[in-house]
């Protein structure tokens, strides 16, 4: 039985492919693409230390802040791994605080979804960039 990859392993997986895509093309959008970092554990004193110096908590984990299409300034995306029943979960996993996020990013006119496993992910990105691979 394979055990499904945690969090972390598929926002690593999302990376390695834009870092593949970089090297293919290097002025590909896909350099933009950075992490939040906010789904990492650690102690709880370096977990205040970067509620301190700005870390929101429900921030996405993910985004590229590039034009994409319709003229929206930027896309993100909560990546979340697959679990059981994540094919019908959508948003229904998420916190209070990552709707939150969610709807104010909307509010300000950028593009945010769920993404459940890094494919999700690859696919709402290439989307968002209509990039055809």
């Amino acid at each position: 039985m394979v055990l499904p990859l945690k969090e972390w392993q598929e926002q690593r997986k999302l990376f390695d492919h834009a870092r593949a895509q970089v090297k293919l093309n290097p002025i590909s959008k896909w350099r933009m693409l950075f992490g939040s970092m906010n789904g990492l554990r650690s102690t709880p004193a370096a977990v205040q230390m970067a509620k301190l110096c700005g870390m929101a908590v429900g921030f996405p984990d993910t985004g590229i802040l590039v034009m994409g299409h319709a003229g929206c300034p930027g896309a993100f995306c909560e990546l979340k791994r697959k679990h059981k029943g994540w094919e019908s979960c959508g948003w229904d996993c998420a916190s209070d605080d990552q709707i939150k996020w969610r709807n104010w990013l909307k509010g300000e006119g950028y593009e945010v979804e769920v993404a459940h496993g890094a494919d999700e992910a690859i696919n709402f990105y290439t989307n968002y960039l209509e990039i055809n691979e």
